[in-house]
């Protein structure tokens, strides 16, 4: 993209100069004619409308190199807490207030955005019913219409369930452009998750990959993405619901029958590290997979057992969507060679990823590649 933009660049700097030169050229034999020419004009309109069509890419492309958009990031949002803070300042005529809570940490690397100390303990409060915080001074950087915040990374930011009203705030607001929000490792439970997956179906919400993995999701946030998954204006493609242990039968029941909904759009979604899937739920995933409406695209089942994995690859046959499945330390044995020989994974199956699994031998590696080619020589797979 580099290369394409720089060399497009260039271009329209040599078509500039040619106007120029074509211009300077004109000029002393018009000059010398004693009339009006109008060469003149055209070479004169030719330089000038060139000019104005690298404006106009300056605009349209402003970041060249990840680190220059990192910087006009970094000083966009600097200058919010900047002026969030003078107004405070102008506002209230009080010198004993504390204004280091617009002190925000924060780091921009390749984009992502991530704020550091935004628990609801750092509270100023300037007065009784106008406390501020700091995750209410980032809610007001991520809903102003200059900010180009578009991955915010909240991983291990302590949040609860009493200090996540700014971010509800941000992600319902017209101005926000978030398209990716992490929230992994913060113990949101069921009513701060349940918020935000509420929030999210606004029409407004523009976030397309979600990361709550290790967030202690249970079978009433699972509902709650449910309807997210079925409503109309859901956009995520992207889902990690990794670590979390806690989600029942009832849970996955309604997760997965939201997955063969029209409105779901999910291309990757991230099972790894659940435990087990039993007898009676590996069906309900199987039965998803299969179905003509699923857009699974990449499937993650790295550290989750799947019992009856057998029955589980025989319902990807005529799955036509998925292109990658890691079945990492999933419980893959010798045994499954045979199934793998009878069906054909998945019709458009790129890669196959069977790792780390300790009750596959040498021998059954052998016995898999061989089964897998014969229905998917196009397939790639890495033990």
């Amino acid at each position: 993209m580099k290369k394409e933009l720089c060399g497009e660049m260039k271009g329209l700097y040599e078509k500039v100069f040619v106007a120029h030169d074509n211009f300077r050229a004109q000029l002393p034999i018009v000059l010398s004619s004693g009339r009006k020419n109008e060469t003149v004009n055209s070479a004169r309109k030719d330089f000038f409308i060139q000019g104005r069509k690298i404006a106009q890419s300056l605009i349209e492309f402003p970041d060249f190199t990840p680190e220059r958009k990192d910087r006009r990031i970094t000083k966009k949002i600097k200058e919010i807490i900047e002026s969030d803070k003078q107004f405070h300042k102008t506002f209230y005529h009080d010198e004993t207030i504390d204004f280091s809570v617009w002190d925000i940490k924060f780091e921009v690397k390749n984009g992502v955005v991530r704020f550091f100390e935004l628990d609801h303990k750092r509270t100023l409060v300037v007065s009784d019913d106008f406390p501020v915080s700091r995750g209410k001074i980032v809610g007001r950087i991520l809903a102003d219409s200059n900010t180009p915040v578009e991955i915010l990374d909240l991983q291990s930011s302590q949040l609860t369930d009493f200090s996540i009203d700014w971010l509800l705030y941000a992600v319902r607001h017209e101005n926000n452009k978030l398209k990716a929000l992490r929230l992994t490792n913060n113990q949101l439970e069921n009513f701060g998750l349940r918020d935000v997956l509420i929030a999210m179906r606004s029409e407004n919400c523009k976030i397309t990959n979600l990361q709550i993995d290790n967030c202690g999701v249970a079978d009433f946030a699972m509902d709650s993405l449910a309807e997210l998954l079925n409503s109309e204006n859901n956009r995520l493609i992207d889902l990690n619901l990794s670590g979390n242990k806690e989600i029942t039968m009832d849970g996955w029941e309604a997760f997965f029958d939201a997955l063969q909904s029209p409105n779901c759009k999910l291309q990757k979604l991230n099972l790894s590290n659940l435990g087990s899937f039993s007898l009676s739920e590996t069906p309900l995933l199987r039965n998803a997979l299969r179905n003509p409406t699923c857009r699974i695209k990449k499937l993650i089942l790295r550290d989750t057992k799947l019992e009856d994995l057998g029955e589980f690859i025989r319902g990807l046959e005529k799955m036509e969507s998925l292109e990658i499945l890691d079945l990492s330390n999933s419980g893959v044995s010798d045994s499954l060679a045979d199934a793998f020989e009878i069906y054909n994974v998945g019709i458009n199956l790129k890669k196959l990823i069977l790792s780390k699994n300790k009750w596959l031998t040498k021998s059954g590696q052998q016995a898999l590649f061989r089964a897998i080619k014969k229905n998917n020589p196009q397939v790639e797979v890495v033990f």
